[in-house]
């Protein structure tokens, strides 16, 4: 983690993993927490890091939760044992739940109201 914290710069965490990072974020955390074989909970200090660095909420939740159910090497594994059809199900419904929570999440632990994403937004509010 310490070498993550010094080789990944902190304007990049925020383009790419940011509040504004919209769609493209959420991709990068899906595919970032695709890669990875080992158990969740190392993920932890990772997503801590992330965080300190800028990163949405929404993204870290996704990463995580990605991370714990949607390993490219489970899923090949239950392709094989369990059928495409099934995997195809499982992967979607279970992509549709973390981007669910994440959204919940982040909606839920943003201090801002409305309008005070306006007023930043628009200097004259």
């Amino acid at each position: 983690m310490g070498l993550a914290d010094v080789w990944i710069p902190q304007d990049k965490v925020e383009k790419y993993l940011g509040n504004n990072s919209g769609l493209k974020g959420l991709l990068l955390s899906i595919f970032m927490g695709t890669l990875p074989t080992g158990p969740v909970f190392i993920a932890f200090p990772l997503a801590s890091q992330l965080l300190k660095k800028g990163a949405s909420i929404m993204n870290v939740v996704v990463l995580l939760g990605a991370w714990g159910s949607l390993k490219l090497t489970q899923i090949g594994v239950e392709i094989h044992f369990l059928g495409l059809e099934f995997a195809f199900y499982r992967v979607t419904l279970t992509l549709a739940g973390i981007i669910a929570i994440g959204f919940l999440t982040s909606l839920l632990t943003n201090p801002k109201t409305n309008q005070d994403i306006v007023a930043d937004n628009n200097p004259d509010y």
